[in-house]
């Protein structure tokens, strides 16, 4: 249950976030962060494997807000981190978050 519990959620174990009791809410961007370091730990760890491996993780991280939809739509025509980095920062600068 943890395991699944914690897959799209870094904060699973961190006491200082709303999840877990605590007092600050994650914004969009903490999201966007740990996404983006995941990508690219993903392909300094394991260069050899296809990285549409990691498009299946996309969801976890972006959902419940406005657009979240759209972006991963784009984030789906990805195909390394740089890419997800673009995709991410467009998103912010498009966007009212």
């Amino acid at each position: 249950m943890i395991g699944r519990g914690i897959f799209g959620n870094p904060w699973f174990f961190n006491m200082n976030y709303k999840i877990n009791g605590g007092n600050r809410e994650i914004s969009i961007k903490d999201k966007f962060e740990i996404l983006l370091e995941q990508v690219k730990i993903f392909e300094k760890e394991l260069p050899h494997r296809n990285f549409a491996i990691m498009k299946k993780h996309f969801k976890a991280y972006i959902n419940d807000f406005e657009g979240a939809k759209e972006l991963r739509e784009k984030l789906m025509e990805t195909d390394n981190s740089d890419e997800v980095k673009t995709a991410l920062d467009n998103f912010l600068n498009i966007s009212s978050i």
